[in-house]
């Protein structure tokens, strides 16, 4: 049995995956998967860390994919405050 490699969070790669995990994100939120969510969130903070090393020489593009994820955050928060029963 042969384990994939994890995929390269170098360059436009990184950016895309996280574009990906943020579509995921939105997606768990939509269904009302909390656990998902947090499951996602966690990877999330994990990529973000990762990504902000290897991206520290070009920020722009990374700057702009963060602040689309800021706002997918803020609706987050907006959808936790409606249901907080639902998510805690």
């Amino acid at each position: 049995m042969r384990l994939l490699d994890a995929p390269s969070l170098a360059g436009s790669d990184g950016i895309a995956q996280l574009h990906q995990l943020q579509g995921d994100m939105r997606e768990a939120l939509r269904a009302g998967n909390y656990t998902r969510v947090r499951q996602l969130d966690d990877t999330c903070t994990v990529m973000l860390d990762k990504l902000i090393e290897l991206h520290r020489e070009q920020p722009g593009t990374l700057l702009q994919t963060m602040l689309d994820l800021k706002q997918m955050y803020a609706d987050l928060l907006t959808e936790c405050s409606a249901r907080p029963a639902q998510v805690c």
